[in-house]
């Protein structure tokens, strides 16, 4: 049984199951309906993941990170 302070638990319990999944899926020519972020695809082409990917996802974030580390620069 998982308690509430688990969740993190679960969640690298669960992620290689839906790897697995995943990759079956695609070994055996199956077509999925789902949409995954940029970074995942870099993952599974391995390609380096940048902060530039995190635009897609959450642009406020993004704009927030980029302006701190331009900043930083001048420091």
């Amino acid at each position: 049984m998982f308690l509430m302070y688990d969740v993190g638990h679960i969640c690298f319990v669960l992620i290689p199951f839906y790897i697995i999944q995943v990759g079956k899926a695609l070994f055996d020519g199956q077509l999925l309906d789902v949409h995954f972020t940029r970074s995942f695809y870099k993952h599974i082409l391995g390609a380096k993941v940048t902060y530039h990917d995190i635009e897609a996802i959450d642009p406020d974030y993004f704009r927030n990170l980029k302006w701190m580390l331009e900043a930083s620069a001048f420091l």
